[in-house]
């Protein structure tokens, strides 16, 4: 989306710096800005349209306009998720650290931190765009078969394993610190 916007932007910014003013058009343009009736952001935004308007014609003025909302939506959607696939995270983690669990014994619970699937920025993008990530780049096809241990287990990071081995090998020096009668205690409201 983000590429396809920016072409978009591109070609409009091609087709307003290579045409004329149209001077019907200049002369109606400026009747209309001289009541000083657009004042503000919206006015702003309007004159902008207008003198794009003015330059080219109304097709163009449409599509400028349609391509920078859709890519100032574009970019408040999409970087967020970028950078939670970047790291490794979903918005749960994000959003309500500590609370996902892995049963390491019965009726013993870790939690797992931040981070655990952080296994870094080019293996995380891999896994989810496929193997061939660069294709989905350039056309909006398939990258390839995905695997599906991807979405049914992922793999944690090096850090994360280490932290949940550590912590069974404390469990089984030290025994249970805490135990969890239901997943009511663990904040899991099933």
């Amino acid at each position: 989306a983000f590429l396809g916007l920016l072409y978009s932007l591109v070609l409009c910014v091609c087709a307003i710096y290579s045409s004329t003013p149209d001077v019907t058009r200049k002369a109606s343009y400026h009747a209309l800005t001289k009541h000083r009736l657009l004042q503000g952001m919206t006015g702003f935004a309007t004159s902008l349209v207008l003198k794009v308007f003015v330059r080219t014609s109304i097709t163009i003025a449409l599509q400028t306009i349609f391509t920078v909302v859709g890519l100032v939506a574009a970019l408040s959607f999409g970087l967020p998720a970028v950078y939670m696939a970047c790291t490794g995270q979903t918005m749960l983690e994000s959003n309500f650290p500590m609370k996902e669990y892995v049963q390491i014994k019965p009726q013993v619970y870790c939690p797992l931190g931040p981070g655990f699937y952080h296994r870094g920025v080019q293996s995380n993008l891999r896994d989810i765009l496929g193997p061939r990530w660069w294709m989905r780049l350039i056309l909006p096809c398939r990258g390839g078969l995905l695997e599906p241990h991807v979405a049914l287990a992922p793999r944690p990071s090096l850090a994360g394993a280490n932290a949940v081995v550590s912590r069974v090998k404390q469990v089984e020096q030290e025994g249970v610190v805490q135990e969890v009668r239901s997943c009511e205690q663990l904040g899991i409201n099933p």
